[in-house]
């Protein structure tokens, strides 16, 4: 409203720097390969964040985790969109901003445009999100390192130095320490952070799918991508035209798999037998995410419906598409629900 409105904002916007309006974005940050990148960042990372596996054991049933995956598409367009928008209107009330400095965008245009009493209660929504966040994180960063850090000590001394509380406070100020130095803007941290998530994800899909695999290998991929990733982190390695996560997703599984062929697990039964029908909803969404690949769209800017380039409004729809293919895939789990099956608790 005080930049004369969304679709007049965003006409303002286009006009003194239409390449935030088309991709590759300000500076060619977005080529097809970083794209890329990034879509399969969010794929390989997401499932393994920690805290998400705790809130996922606090669901009352199967429903609420149901209800969780149909919103899920839904609520993260329209999520995902307001950061990127604030950024890109940001422009018009501080321009100038490079590197570390853009993260204070969304304060610094509050104080500028509201009154102090609905910038303070903005900024404290922010904080309260945050807060939500962070304490999921600490809660199970902690009991992670309790339970499994007590076991490996083994003596009682070093299990009590592992207090909850101790545990709890010591990484709440590593935090603090992160958050008072960062080493680079929230996105780059980011993408580092959720690399090193990444790693996780091809012996966490073995351990489902593939009763062959060894411990040994396990603890091997982990610690051979983990190696790649402070290596990406001083530049030591090149990136061919890709985000860190694709070779080091690449080299993990490469040692997993070999870990396994030479050494396997015997008598091992898997967690889940993937039948015809999984195999067929794979397929199904390895289209979707190809279909998130829109390099015909590479380079344009208009036409703008709305305040916002036609390409953007392909994304809502590939939202849209998402949605309704997790609906019809809760459906069909529902329907092949044996009827004496006890609902999962």
């Amino acid at each position: 409203h005080a930049l004369g409105g969304f679709t007049v904002a965003s006409a303002r916007a286009l006009a003194q720097r239409p390449e935030l309006f088309a991709r590759p974005g300000a500076g060619a940050a977005l080529p097809p390969g970083v794209w890329f990148s990034y879509l399969a960042l969010w794929f390989l990372c997401d499932p393994m964040f920690p805290q998400l596996f705790q809130r996922f054991f606090a669901a009352r049933d199967e429903v609420a985790l149901r209800r969780t995956m149909l919103l899920y598409p839904l609520v993260t367009g329209v999520l995902f969109f307001l950061p990127v928008a604030v950024g890109v209107m940001g422009r018009l009330v501080v321009p100038g901003l490079e590197g570390a400095a853009a993260d204070k965008v969304l304060p610094m245009v509050v104080a500028r445009l509201l009154p102090p009493w609905v910038g303070a209660l903005a900024l404290v929504g922010v904080l309260a999100a945050l807060m939500s966040t962070m304490d999921s994180q600490l809660l199970t960063l902690s009991s992670m390192v309790v339970r499994d850090g007590a076991a490996l000590a083994g003596d009682g001394r070093a299990q009590r130095l592992l207090r909850p509380r101790v545990v709890l406070a010591a990484l709440a100020g590593a935090g603090l320490a992160l958050a008072l130095r960062p080493w680079a803007p929230i996105l780059e941290i980011a993408t580092e952070t959720f690399t090193g998530l990444a790693v996780l994800f091809p012996v966490t899909l073995a351990m489902l799918y593939w009763p062959r695999t060894s411990p040994g290998a396990g603890f091997a991929s982990v610690v051979a991508g983990e190696a790649l990733v402070a290596l990406y982190h001083f530049r030591l390695l090149p990136t061919f035209g890709l985000l860190p996560v694709v070779p080091v997703v690449g080299a993990a599984t490469l040692v997993l798999v070999a870990g396994t062929l030479l050494a396997p697990a015997r008598g091992r039964e898997p967690l889940a037998r993937p039948g015809r029908r999984a195999v067929a909803w794979l397929l199904v969404f390895a289209g979707l995410f190809a279909l998130g690949h829109d390099f015909w769209n590479w380079g344009r800017v208009g036409p703008l419906w709305l305040g916002l380039p036609a390409w953007l409004w392909y994304f809502f729809a590939l939202n849209l598409v998402m949605f309704g293919l997790f609906l019809m895939l809760a459906r069909g789990r529902e329907a092949a629900r044996l009827p004496d099956e006890p609902r999962a608790r």
